[in-house]
């Protein structure tokens, strides 16, 4: 049984644990491209919550 509920929210949270990473990388001073890597990996999962609904779509602006 699938809950769709929780299907956005899963995204939503991946995503901002996805952007904490690349944040984390950056301040580490990894190379650029696995700054990228975890930047383009939030932003895919936050796509998906928005396609899914009911997720907060601002979570690259704080």
């Amino acid at each position: 049984m699938t809950r769709i509920v929780s299907d956005a929210a899963y995204y939503s949270m991946r995503a901002q644990e996805e952007l904490e990473k690349a944040r984390q990388a950056k301040a580490r001073g990894d190379v650029p491209r696995m700054v990228a890597a975890h930047s383009e990996l939030a932003v895919r999962y936050q796509a998906k919550a928005a396609l899914i609904g009911g997720c907060r779509t601002d979570a690259f602006t704080r």
